[in-house]
Formats: structure tokens, sequence, C-alpha cells
């Protein structure tokens, strides 16, 4: 029996192998294509649900939705398969070599039991870090047909597939790597405020330092956005304390930071 997937709040997601042909998602949610589907241009389309199988795997070694358990997580995950190192390489030739743009690897898992990977790509280019969904199409298909010349090469498993998505608009920030890039939008923080003493979560807009300096410090002030979330009932402004308070927080305090949407 298929198994029905809700589209998660994010990126968009195509997966070359195993998924049912032509499942999207709407607004923010995921979109899903298959290997065959010869439609790689979704510009100007509605997006839809074909059938009450999407999602479903059609090889049982892979599972999507194990994949994506980090996949907001950035950076490079290699694990312990000795074909990861291999995998990794071809990620990076085809980025390099055989997809026109900027894009770059924002996370990369690698599920050894599955001959799995999850890459998701960041376009530093784009204000939110967001490629469109004709580049992860494109991404994808080329990727996965490298890996099968890995695969017989020897270099990686057989039938070694990908599943390639976007950050999302929320997507996880670096900081203070980052902090350059998206300071200027809101973020949602999560850090340890060591004057009460515990962890808070607020979305806070980043305070630059009068001084025009290049280098970022060991910490940062931050203010309560301008946003909805921040506001009282029926959407009114904030209070002067309220844009009045400011916060210093060490950037090894901070546990998570995310870019926050504001709707």
């Amino acid at each position: 029996e298929g198994r029905r997937r809700e589209a998660p709040a994010g990126g968009v997601v195509a997966h070359a192998r195993g998924l049912a042909a032509r499942a999207r998602a709407a607004g923010k949610g995921k979109v899903y294509l298959g290997a065959d589907d010869e439609d790689a241009s979704l510009e100007g389309e509605e997006p839809f649900f074909e059938d009450d199988n999407f999602g479903e795997d059609e090889e049982e070694g892979f599972d999507l939705a194990a994949l994506e358990d980090d996949e907001e997580l950035p950076g490079v995950h290699l694990g312990d398969a000795a074909w990861a190192p291999a995998a990794l390489a071809c990620v990076e030739r085809v980025l390099k070599d055989d997809i026109e743009g900027d894009l770059t690897i924002f996370s990369l898992g690698v599920d050894e039991a599955r001959r799995a990977l999850a890459l998701t790509i960041d376009k530093p280019s784009d204000k939110w870090g967001a490629p469109s969904v004709d580049e992860i199409v494109a991404v994808a298909r080329v990727l996965n047909e490298a890996l099968d010349v890995e695969a017989e090469a020897g270099r990686v498993p057989a039938e070694t597939a990908a599943a390639v998505s976007s950050p999302g608009a929320e997507r996880a920030v670096t900081l203070p790597e980052e902090l350059s890039r998206f300071g200027d939008m809101p973020m949602q923080l999560t850090f340890d405020d060591a004057e009460s003493g515990t962890t808070l979560t607020q979305i806070m807009a980043y305070v630059p330092p009068e001084e025009d300096t290049q280098e970022v410090g060991d910490d940062a002030t931050w203010k309560l956005a301008e946003v909805k979330a921040n506001r009282g009932e029926k959407n009114r402004p904030m209070t002067r304390k309220q844009r009045n308070l400011r916060w210093q927080i060490a950037f090894g305090d901070i546990t998570k930071a995310n870019l926050h949407l504001d709707v």
C-alpha cells in the first residue's frame, strides 16, 4: 500500500529515482519528480498532487523520510561508508563542471545501508540562498546519471541514488560565518541567556556595530525584529520598551539560528 507524505514546509526536493513522477507541493512545500518525468521545466505550472501514492518508494531500499531527518543541518556528513568520499567528489564535480550557475553544497548526508545521498544545495547569489525548481531538477538528474557512471567504475555501490533539495525559506544559518550574508534579515535564534540563566528563542534582528569594521568578534548585539510574531494582539506595533531591548549574545551561546519568513 502506498504511503502518502505531507509536503513539509521549507525547500524543494527532486529525487531522481523511486518517487511518484510529477507529484508536486504548493507554496513553501517540497516538489518531488521521478527520473522519467520528461517535463523538466516547472515554471508557470500550477502545483498539484497527482495521486495518493505521493512519495511512495518504488525501491524498498530508499527511505526519503530517513534522509530528511537532518537535512537542515549544514555541512557534509559522510558517515562511515567507504564509498562516501567518492560520492562527495562526484557531487562537487557535478556542481562545478556540469551545472550552470553558482550552486554549492549546503548539506550532504550519506545513508550507507540504503545507498542514498541527501543533498541540499545553496545559491549564494539569491537573497534567500534558494535555487529554482528547474535548477534542483537539473542537479538531481545530472547527479544521478553521474552516480551511475561512478557505480559502473566500482567507486560507489550499484543503484546509488540522490535526493536533492533547497534549504527552504527558513534555512539554517551558520553564525558568525554567514552574518555578513544574512545580517539584514530577521532570524529566529535559540540561545543560552546569561542574564536569566535560561534558554530563550526569539525572532531577532542583528544590530551592526557603530564603527565600520569588517571583523566579527566573539559576540554580537541583537534586538527584537519588527515582525508579526513580536507584535501585540491585532498586529499592533511593538512597544518602545520592546524596541529598545538589546541582547549581547556570544556566538558560542547560540544553539540554533534560522531565517524567519514574516507571514
